[in-house]
Order: structure tokens, then C-alpha cells, then sequence
């Protein structure tokens, strides 16, 4: 934070950002040790030469799969078409497909095989005490699944559904019912565990270790933890709590029932509310009406389920159409070669070209499915899982590509907010 700093060889407890000139009550938790008699890091020598070959096998076995896959289904293809243009550019569409969720779930179902017979459960305890097997368990979990690109890729469309819950669940989160989850971070699900009806906001961080101890975070029935909250080693949010956006929990921390925290200050999540204010008080009867309504339908199995079927069904048809765009700049490229009759090597040659065209329909696409879906967002109460809630879910499956991520800093950029509704000013 702005006017704070930390001395040379000083070590803070974790929850404190730095010291400004008025801290003088906590530079008592403040330890100065000289780096000769610091203890090093753990390290354990043989990660990188069993580690490294280890991930690099798990990741090309679901694409080696697909690729074997894919040629079967070439020579069916074949088998009932004339070799061609229209059958290169059919082939290349289900090769989206199929590399999406065939080679994205052959992934998954690696990494929760990997957890539930490899490395088994993790357990709460000091990481001192702890072998150098759990801490190679706790690193492939940290790269094949908590920051792994294809981990976030494939489940990233199914947020908000069981499916995702269910492979949390498998890698060993405790999950009460009626959760609505998200992707969150997390090197150890055994130590996680997530009462009834909670509910997640994006990029979480539930951050069970850190380099002394490994402990649970726990969260109650109907807590909120919203987009991105950073939760410490031993946070406990208690039933009904609300961690506003960017919320940092501390190590041990506990967030009363019923209350309302935000941020940080100094490392300490900023309490806005310590318990439930009255109803009446708080809230109109129309706004009342909508929780009702929410509550009514979340306990629901027909709206639950219906609502849950429609999302993976939509993530399912809608994802490989953004994520799978290199695919189709490939399929595009070999078919204009074809075409032409031009040689081989130009391929590589026409798809980076391609690839620019097809990223620019791509961000059409996202433009013209918000309209269609969506029109103009107005301001006013939505019914909770709702028709409404329903096309904005499919508009954020859209809005995932990689097309997009490109654009920031540039002109393009704006113009790409502007035509999907947004007022944004020259230069």
C-alpha cells in the first residue's frame, strides 16, 4: 500500500501488506532474522526429473487421443463423402469438437484419477513434518489442476453447474447441496469444504497452505464468497457471511454469521456490517419477493435441474465455437490450399492470416449473440435463474474467447465495447 514498506530481512505473519509510520502497536509482530539463519525454502531435488516428464506425459495423452480419434473419423467421413472441400471443412468443425470436451474431459478425468490413486488425501498439518511425497502431490496439483490452462479451459463454460461441482467433489472438496460454483484456485480440495447453498463469484483463491502450515478452509451454509477473494490457510466464514469482491481472509480468520466484509486494509478483510439487519428495514417488498423467488427455485429439482441441463447443453453446442477458433482457421487454410492448388508448406503459411479473419468474425459473433439474446442491458430486477439470468449465462459462454484478450490497449478494443452497447469516449 501506498507510504508503507518492509525492512531488509523482516518477516510479517502474512496478513500484513507493510508498516507505515503510525503502526507502531504492531511492530511487535514484526521478526528480523539475518538470512545466515533463516531457514531455506523446501525443496525437494528430485521434483523437476520425475515431475517435469511426468506432466508432459499427461498432457499430450488426451491430445494423442483426439488426434487418433479424429483420424477414425476422417476415414468415416471419407467412407460417405467425396474427398473435398465441404468434407475437409466438416472434419475440421467436429476436430474442434473434439479436442474442446473429448480431449478436455479425457484431461480432467486424468487429474482426478491422479488424485484419488496417486496422491490420496491431503491432511491438515505443519509442512515441516510433511514428506517430500506429499509436497510432489501438492506441486502436481498445483500445475495440472489449480493453474493448469486446460483444467480452466474446459471447465470454465460449465460454471454455475453440478457438473462442475461434481469434479470438485471427486478431487475431494466436501460439497454441501444447491452450491453455485465457480472455477475457484485450490492445490489441496481435501482441506476445502462448502456448506449448503453458498455461493462463489470468479477467480477465487482458496489458498489451504502456506509455506509453515497446511489448513481447512471452511465456509458455511449460505456464505458468499465473491470475484476474487483471496482466503488464507484456516479461514472460517461463518453461515450466512458475505466477502464482497476482492476480500482477503486472513490466516485463522473468521468472518461472523450474518456479516458483510470487503478488501482489505493492512491485510485485514474491512468489516462493513457485523450482524443481520432487520428485514423490513432493509429491503422493499418487491426486492423481498425476488429472494422468494430465488430461494423457491434454487430448492426446486425441477427449476435446479432444468436450469443446470440448459447450461451444460449450451456449453456444450457454444464453447468449441470461440475455443475452438484455431481449429477452424486450420480447417480454412487447408481447404483454400486445396482450392488453389497451392503446396503443402503454405499452410503454415495462410493459417496465422486465416487465424486474424477468423478472430475478427469471432468478435462478431459475441456482438451479434449479445444483441440477439440479450438487446440492451436495462437497469432493474432480474428474476434469479430465470429466462433472463439463462441468455446472459450463454453470452458469458460466448464472451470466453481468446479473440477478445487480443484486442486490450487498442483502438479495436473500444470499438468492440462501443458495438456491444457501451458508451466509451475518444482516445
Amino acid at each position: 500500500a501506498a507510504g508503507t514498506c518492509v525492512g531488509p530481512d523482516a518477516c510479517t505473519h502474512g496478513y500484513q501488506s507493510g508498516l507505515s509510520p503510525d503502526d507502531v502497536e504492531i511492530t511487535s509482530e514484526i521478526s528480523v532474522t539475518p538470512p545466515l539463519f533463516r531457514k531455506p525454502p523446501r525443496r525437494v531435488w528430485w521434483l523437476p526429473y520425475v515431475g517435469i516428464p511426468y506432466v508432459l506425459i499427461v498432457e499430450s495423452l488426451p491430445d494423442m487421443l483426439s488426434w487418433y480419434l479424429m483420424l477414425e473419423i476422417y476415414d468415416a467421413l471419407a467412407a460417405v463423402m467425396e474427398e473435398g472441400t465441404l468434407l475437409i471443412c466438416l472434419w475440421c468443425l467436429i476436430l474442434a469438437y473434439v479436442f474442446t470436451h473429448v480431449g478436455g474431459f479425457v484431461f480432467i478425468l486424468l487429474c482426478i484419477l491422479q488424485k484419488r490413486i496417486l496422491i490420496g488425501r491431503f491432511k491438515p498439518g505443519s509442512r515441516a513434518e510433511m514428506s517430500d511425497r506429499v509436497e510432489f502431490s501438492r506441486w502436481l496439483m498445483h500445475v495440472l489442476v489449480a493453474s493448469n490452462p486446460s483444467f480452466v479451459d474446459t471447465l470454465e463454460p460449465f460454471c454455475n453447474t453440478e457438473l462442475l461441482r461434481l469434479v470438485y467433489a471427486l478431487l475431494g472438496c466436501r460439497y454441501g447441496r444447491r452450491v453455485q460454483t465457480d472455477l475457484f484456485w485450490t492445490r489441496e480440495p481435501d482441506l476445502v469444504s462448502v456448506g449448503d447453498y453458498c455461493v462463489f463469484g470468479f477467480n477465487v483463491a482458496l489458498n489451504t497452505s502456506d509455506n509453515v502450515d497446511c489448513k481447512p478452509i471452511t465456509l458455511e451454509p449460505y456464505a458468499n464468497v465473491l470475484d476474487n477473494c483471496v482466503l488464507m490457510p484456516g479461514t472460517h466464514v461463518g453461515e450466512r457471511a458475505i466477502l464482497g469482491s476482492n476480500t482477503l481472509g486472513m490466516k485463522d480468520g473468521y468472518f461472523l454469521p450474518d456479516s458483510i466484509s470487503m478488501g482489505n486494509k493492512r491485510g485485514r478483510a474491512v468489516l462493513l456490517r457485523a450482524s443481520a439487519a432487520p428485514t423490513a428495514a432493509s429491503t422493499n417488498q418487491e426486492e423481498r419477493q425476488f429472494e422468494l423467488l430465488a430461494l423457491h427455485r434454487v430448492d426446486s429439482p425441477l427449476s435446479w435441474w432444468a436450469f443446470n441441463l440448459g447450461l451444460v447443453a449450451g456449453a456444450v453446442i457454444l464453447a468449441p465455437l470461440t475455443q475452438g477458433a484455431f481449429y477452424v482457421s486450420f480447417a480454412a487454410a487447408i481447404a483454400l490450399c486445396d482450392e488453389l492448388e497451392l503446396e503443402v508448406w503454405m499452410i503454415a503459411l495462410l493459417t496465422p492470416a486465416v487465424a486474424l479473419v477468423i478472430d475478427v468474425l469471432v468478435c462478431f459473433l459475441e456482438v451479434i449473440v449479445k444483441w440477439l439474446l440479450i438487446g440492451r442491458f436495462r437497469e432493474k430486477n432480474y428474476a434469479f435463474m430465470g429466462w433472463f439470468h439463462f441468455k446472459w449465462m450463454l453470452v458469458m459462454m460466448i464472451n470466453r474467447s481468446e479473440a477478445v484478450e487480443t484486442l486490450p490497449g487498442t483502438v479495436f478494443y473500444n470499438w468492440f465495447y462501443r458495438a456491444n452497447g457501451a458508451r466509451v469516449g475518444r482516445n
